[in-house]
């Protein structure tokens, strides 16, 4: 591992954009780590954004090209780059899941990332024009949670490699996931079809947590709807893109989106191609 890490620091200094996000500060915090490991702490917790690129360095080049490319196409606002890069290192595989899906969805169609919503001073992820089409693209991570991520610190904290508990069921995790997509709607476009992407790193939510809360966001809410969840621009989303870690796994299509934000099929089609061969830089 240490002979990785001095491999990494040689390939990121190499880097044109990459050493702003994945800094010197960062790798350098990572040694110390690896130099750390003992009989008691074999499964240390390592930055995600370290940890990413240590397991797959051959992934520095082309996260790198990625970088590049948004920055450039973001030459003219360079403080909405520079607002991505700390939204990243505060939330590393939400953006790095970001940045793939707008460096895949680039090399297929004209795209424009971070572009500004009509009327309001958020922005999507992407804007992209298939067959004359435009839509906007929102890219989100959902990750174990805060029980999962408080027991994996514990366990590290006391050097413990086996640990048995409970965690919260199906329902709570279908309400988690139904909460996430409607933080997400706030960054759908009011005048033109949406699609959001949606990520799951770990074990949980479980499978049947995901078939629960997808079912009932096509239904357009109701069983996993806290009182303070809004869905009411559920009407604004042509479809969700359900993936794991870097693969896709299903397409929803929302039987309730408005006419003005339906893709047509084949547009729709070409897109859920791309994305079903895409094979994104995400451990």
């Amino acid at each position: 591992m240490l002979d990785a890490t001095r491999d990494l620091h040689a390939r990121v200094a190499q880097t044109n954009a990459l050493g702003s996000l994945l800094t010197p500060d960062l790798i350098a915090a990572g040694r110390r780590i690896v130099e750390s490991i003992t009989v008691r702490n074999q499964a240390p917790l390592f930055s995600p954004l370290f940890l990413t690129f240590l397991g797959h360095r051959e992934w520095v080049a082309a996260t790198d090209r990625a970088l590049v490319r948004m920055r450039d196409a973001l030459s003219a606002t360079p403080t909405v780059y520079r607002h991505f890069i700390s939204n990243t290192q505060a939330q590393p595989m939400s953006g790095l899941f970001e940045l793939n899906v707008y460096d895949v969805l680039a090399d297929a169609f004209p795209s424009e990332p971070q572009p500004r919503l009509t009327g309001t001073s958020r922005r999507s992820d992407v804007r992209v024009v298939i067959d004359g089409v435009h839509a906007f693209v929102e890219a989100t991570v959902l990750s174990e949670g805060a029980f999962w991520n408080g027991v994996t610190a514990m366990m590290q904290a006391q050097g413990l490699s086996v640990y048995s508990t409970s965690g919260p069921g199906p329902n709570a995790e279908a309400r988690r996931i139904v909460s996430k997509i409607a933080e997400e709607l706030r960054q759908t476009a009011p005048d033109a079809p949406n699609v959001i992407a949606v990520s799951f790193f770990d074990t949980f939510p479980s499978d049947l947590a995901r078939e629960w809360a997808f079912a009932d966001l096509l239904r357009g809410g109701g069983r996993f709807t806290d009182s303070d969840v809004d869905l009411s621009h559920l009407k604004r989303v042509d479809s969700i893109f359900e993936f794991g870690r870097a693969h896709l796994l299903n397409m929803h299509v929302n039987p309730h989106a408005d006419r003005p934000f339906r893709l047509p099929d084949g547009v729709r089609d070409r897109l859920r191609a791309v994305l079903d061969s895409a094979r994104f830089m995400i451990r």
